[in-house]
């Protein structure tokens, strides 16, 4: 059964190359793999780092990683696809795992998990360990694969449908709600394991956090038909994001007593939620700077509260200007054969 991976990748010179490097020394042969790397409008030296190796190389105009993805999978020859982050290496023989699941239930998407934060800055760090967390603690079955592994037949992404462009950082969200509502399992594999290097700055992170939650909620708004956790956000997440935006109500308020004690209280109990993660993380690494995941957790609950808000507010402006009439069907993205 041959596999076609497809990366996309913009302004990745600095880590395109350890990526093929690491693919191309899996326990699997070039004649039963292609990879198609998409540059979706470098600027830097990716298109240089790629051509150094045994790879297809295609270069288009910047439309963002979901076009970047629905181009590589319209060159894609193999039987199976997976989606991989320009930035992810597969640890040991994750490949073949995802290749042996696909066989075992051929309707299934599939997904992967992070490798311990080796040798990362505490920020880097930090955010790779908050999403192991989640990874390891999440069930088999969930509805919600990510876009740094995805991988299904290829038949079964052209019954799907290619991944949304409108989507700004949650195509793979909108995707995994499409599948799902299309009857498809979704399974994160334990031993399908990525070093996912993505170094970003607390802003930076903040910001991609912000974007999210926009996307997030834009998805949880538009396909109400998903209910419950997808088995990523959990209880402890909507709880962090109810204290921001307690917090948040009380900071003009915090010239009196009840205001200034809202304010404490709800940073000081999202601490405190955060705990188990710190000490998951510090135990996990090794690292005792890991504690710095409980501010991050803090200020990202924030930045969720502002996404969301944000969205709500636009999607409700967007139906008073737009009424939806009875009959209506979106369009879903559309995958050449």
């Amino acid at each position: 059964m041959r596999i076609s991976i497809v990366i996309p990748a913009y302004n990745v010179g600095h880590a395109i190359s350890r990526t093929l490097d690491v693919l191309l020394r899996q326990d699997i042969g070039l004649h039963e793999m292609e990879i198609i790397v998409v540059d979706d409008g470098s600027t830097d030296d990716t298109a240089e780092q790629v051509r150094r190796f045994p790879v297809i190389y295609i270069h288009q105009q910047n439309a963002g990683a979901a076009a970047a993805r629905n181009t590589g999978f319209a060159a894609a020859t193999g039987d199976l696809v997976v989606f991989i982050d320009a930035d992810c290496e597969p640890k040991g023989a994750t490949l073949r795992s995802i290749i042996e699941a696909l066989e075992r239930e051929p309707a299934a998407l599939v997904g992967g998990i992070y490798a311990p934060a080796a040798g990362m800055p505490v920020v880097e760090g930090a955010i790779n360990e908050e999403i192991r967390y989640r990874h390891l603690r999440g069930p088999e079955q969930v509805q919600h694969i990510g876009g740094f592994c995805m991988a299904m037949r290829c038949d079964q992404m052209r019954e799907i449908g290619g991944f949304d462009g409108k989507c700004d950082r949650s195509e793979d969200l909108e995707m995994s709600y499409r599948a799902v509502s299309k009857g498809h399992p979704l399974r994160a594999l334990k031993q399908a394991v990525f070093m996912h290097r993505h170094p970003r700055t607390l802003r930076s992170w903040l910001k991609d956090q912000y974007r999210k939650a926009r996307g997030r909620t834009h998805d949880a708004l538009a396909r109400t038909s998903v209910k419950g956790s997808d088995g990523y956000v959990g209880h402890r997440d909507w709880a962090s994001l109810l204290l921001a935006m307690v917090s948040a109500a009380a900071v003009p308020f915090v010239w009196h007593a009840i205001g200034r004690r809202l304010l404490v209280g709800g940073v000081v109990l999202s601490m405190l939620l955060q705990l188990p993660l710190a000490v998951f993380a510090i135990r996990d690494t090794g690292d005792w700077r890991q504690i710095v995941l409980l501010p991050m957790q803090v200020l990202r609950g924030f930045a969720w509260a502002a996404g969301a808000l944000v969205e709500v507010i636009a999607t409700l402006r967007r139906r008073l200007a737009h009424p939806a009439r009875p009959g209506d069907l979106a369009a879903e993205p559309q995958v050449r054969s």
